[in-house]
């Protein structure tokens, strides 16, 4: 069964015996993977062509020509399952949505009785609730957002809307490592049900691609990316293990 193999690396959280236990001390380890083309999948996470921050669109566009179409290009010469993810509300407008209804092994957990909604007084208008993020989206975007055109479906990519979809395709074709690359870091790569941290909790090996992504910043972030390397941090850490999308490009060419 043909491979790629290359060098990842980790997150460390204890220092080396030799140098004072103190963060600034931590270095990332290392190891060397071998991953069987027939048993990964490159997992594309909410590349949208447009979001309200313009900002944020003109840094994934970059990274979404740059960076995820030749590992998107790649993969589809080797015959490694490409997922598009897009977000439920989306996943649908692709031909190439791969839909179950009750996929195998999935079960429908009663809803909790606990803790009872919160009052409407205390919610929190997140982004898709606050009035002026719905007005943009109804003005700007009635038919919804697309997949970016650098890495729109085709041939035989799969689109789906759901973690329980993506673990009933990884379970029908033996797929056992999913390479991530996608955005927002701090968001959606982390917290959606198809992201990275739900997938290593149903047992997954995470690869990451962590210049492939870009995290959404704040006012006091956004000149040095600081989410965006924190959560990249944290994947490392906690999650998975990270490369870089040339050398994995790299990887599979040789």
């Amino acid at each position: 069964m043909r491979s790629i193999e290359l060098a990842v690396r980790y997150g460390r959280e204890i220092a080396d015996p030799e140098v004072e236990s103190h963060e600034k001390n931590l270095r990332y380890g290392e190891l060397n993977w071998r991953l069987p083309l027939a048993e990964t999948a490159l997992v594309l996470v909410d590349c949208w062509e447009y979001f309200p921050l313009e900002s944020f669109v003109a840094r994934a566009a970059e990274i979404c020509k740059g960076k995820i179409r030749p590992v998107l290009s790649v993969c589809r010469e080797l015959g490694i399952t490409v997922v598009h993810a897009p977000s439920p509300i989306w996943a649908a407008n692709y031909p190439q949505f791969h839909y179950r209804l009750e996929p195998q092994g999935a079960s429908d957990p009663a809803a909790p009785d606990w803790p009872p909604p919160i009052d409407d007084a205390l919610a929190i208008p997140r982004t898709g609730s606050e009035p002026v993020y719905k007005a943009w989206w109804e003005n700007v975007f009635p038919d919804g957002l697309r997949i970016s055109p650098h890495l729109e479906p085709a041939g035989d990519d799969v689109v789906l809307s759901t973690g329980e979809e993506l673990h009933a395709l990884c379970r029908e074709r033996g797929i056992k490592h999913l390479v991530y690359a996608g955005f927002a870091t701090n968001i959606c790569v982390l917290f959606r049900d198809y992201g990275v941290r739900a997938m290593s909790q149903r047992g997954y090996n995470i690869l990451f691609l962590r210049d492939a992504t870009t995290g959404v910043e704040g006012s006091e972030t956004v000149e040095d990316l600081g989410a965006t390397r924190s959560a990249i941090f944290f994947i490392e850490t906690k999650v998975g293990a990270s490369t870089t999308a040339e050398a994995f490009v790299e990887a599979c060419r040789a």
